[in-house]
Order: structure tokens, then C-alpha cells, then sequence
């Protein structure tokens, strides 16, 4: 009797222990997929065509020097632009025998970014790339006072698909680089595009800090293994 109670007591211990995984199973289930759920319904990609550059007309350092003003650019001249961004080196130091590392920025040969222009009827990019170029030398070979070459008032606004702003790049002490020459091409028949590399003294970059505040909880970023909280 007593043989036939412990096997008793252990199927209902064995049968309360599959309850339990099952259970348990069932809440790991619906956890993961309310994870699921909310990595789907959340996620989100920027698009690399919402931005727009500008030349802020109304910026002083755009002010004729030698040269006539500058020409009105709109957001369409621009086909791409790839913005600067600094390069991080390692430093190490030697202690005796052990070596730490330390984070440097190389701007030894200072900050650069490239435009590509879309030349429209009028000769609008042409014309641009002479008033830059002008800045710096005349037509007469001589060069522009350092004060007078530089200019700021080049923006990039990146928006989202409604239009709103989520980040503007600003470029300050901006002077022209190098300009790759069109091809005229009767055999090509396609539109004229130019590619311009500006320096650039530093740039700021403003973001609209309410939407970059992750919505997700800590939590699932947490199991997820992409963090410590």
C-alpha cells in the first residue's frame, strides 16, 4: 500500500512538473512574440533620398568678394552629398611595460565633403564652381586674402517621409577643393552632372532629440543581448 501511495504521490508530482513547463512554456511564448510584434510594428528606415542642402544667401560670409553674388542654389541642383565626419585614431602610450590607448582625432588633413551637382539650362553649377574657385584666386592668378575665401552657410536638413526634421548638418569655413569636369558627350544624350570637394573648418550637427530617444524597453533591448541596462 505504502508502494502504491509513493507512486502515486510521484505521478502527480511528475504530472504538476509538465503543468508547470507548459505554462511556463506558454508565457515564454507569448512574451516572444509581443517582442516580435513590437520589433516589427517599431522598426523603421531613413530614406537616403529626404534631404535637402541650401546655401544661405543671407549669411554675411557670402558677402561679393572680386567676384559677383553667389548664385541661387536649390534643393533639386543637388543629386548626392557625402558628408564629412571625423577619422579616430589610436594613440597608445607606453607605461614601463604596459601600453594604454587612447582615441585621437586625425585632422591633420582637415575635414572635406563632396556634392554632386545636377546642372540645369542655365549653367547655374558652372557658374558656381567659378565664384568658388574665384574666391580663392582671381582671373588674374592672384590670391584672395584667408579671410575672404571661406564662407558658411551651407546646410543639410534630413527629414523623415512627412517632411519633418530629424537632423540639419551645418558646414562653417567652407572653401572649394577640387571640381570634376563635365563630359560633353554628343553619343551620351543624359544630363550633366558635377562633382565638387569643399573643406571645411567644423561642423555642427543639430538633431531633434525627442525622436532619437529609443521607445523600446530597456528590457527587450536587454534579451535581445544588444545592451547592458
Amino acid at each position: 500500500m505504502a508502494l502504491f501511495s509513493r507512486k502515486k504521490d510521484n505521478l502527480k508530482s511528475f504530472v504538476t512538473r509538465v503543468i508547470n513547463r507548459r505554462e511556463i512554456s506558454n508565457e515564454i511564448l507569448e512574451e516572444r512574440t509581443r517582442e516580435l510584434n513590437s520589433f516589427y510594428e517599431e522598426k523603421n528606415i531613413q530614406k537616403n533620398y529626404n534631404f535637402f542642402v541650401s546655401f544661405d544667401e543671407t549669411d554675411s560670409s557670402l558677402k561679393p568678394v572680386n567676384t559677383d553674388p553667389i548664385p541661387v542654389i536649390r534643393p533639386w541642383h543637388v543629386k548626392s552629398i557625402t558628408p564629412p565626419t571625423y577619422v579616430i585614431k589610436k594613440e597608445p602610450v607606453v607605461y614601463g611595460p604596459l601600453a594604454r590607448s587612447f582615441p585621437v582625432a586625425d585632422i591633420s588633413d582637415g575635414l572635406q565633403y563632396t556634392i554632386v551637382f545636377e546642372e540645369d539650362s542655365k549653367g547655374t553649377i558652372a557658374y558656381l564652381i567659378n565664384w568658388f574657385q574665384r574666391r580663392v584666386v582671381t582671373k588674374d592668378g592672384f590670391h584672395q586674402h584667408p579671410e575672404d575665401v571661406k564662407i558658411d552657410g551651407i546646410n543639410v536638413r534630413i527629414t523623415d517621409d512627412v517632411g519633418a526634421d530629424i537632423l540639419r548638418m551645418v558646414f562653417f569655413g567652407n572653401f572649394i577643393l577640387t571640381a570634376d569636369p563635365a563630359t560633353m558627350d554628343y553619343a551620351d544624350g543624359t544630363q550633366t552632372f558635377y562633382s565638387v570637394t569643399f573643406g571645411c573648418d567644423f561642423f555642427d550637427y543639430e538633431f531633434n532629440k525627442t525622436e532619437v530617444v529609443d521607445p523600446i524597453p530597456n528590457s527587450f533591448i536587454k534579451k535581445l543581448g544588444l545592451g547592458i541596462f
